[in-house]
């Protein structure tokens, strides 16, 4: 199979392009979906839905983690009051340290500061989503 948005192969069993982060279910054709918790107009003057664009910076950040062989499960994607919040869980047997020493790294993907935080049964990495839309290539 090959990446709708940048052409590069994916390899049977991969979630996500190697290559550019977009999920593989993505490029599957999109079910009806239900109620978003996505404010609209995100993205101005683009060709993606903004939807579209939250789940592929969520690729981004899922495939942050692959590289350094720790694995992470996106729960939950939302935007309040013009931060977009990407909740996860750790994958089985991913001990806080590993998801920790990533902080600095999931600022440098992003090019923006992005906090990660702690919380009931996971992790919240917030990004202010107007410098988000300006340093992402989309």
């Amino acid at each position: 199979m090959f990446c709708k948005n940048c052409g590069s192969e994916i390899l049977d069993g991969y979630k996500f392009c190697m290559n550019c982060g977009t999920p593989v279910e993505a490029l599957k054709k999109p079910e009806p979906a239900e109620e978003s918790t996505i404010e609209p107009a995100i993205i101005e003057n683009s060709e993606i839905s903004d939807e579209e664009f939250l789940q592929r910076i969520a690729g981004r950040l899922v495939h942050l983690y692959e590289i350094y062989g720790t694995v992470i499960v996106i729960r939950d994607i939302r935007v309040r009051e013009g931060i977009a919040q990407f909740f996860f869980v750790p994958g089985p047997g991913v001990r806080d340290k590993a998801i920790r020493r990533h902080e600095l790294d999931i600022t440098l993907l992003f090019k923006v500061n992005a906090t990660l935080t702690q919380t009931n049964g996971g992790y919240l990495v917030s990004v202010p989503l107007e410098l988000l839309k300006y340093y992402q290539l989309i």
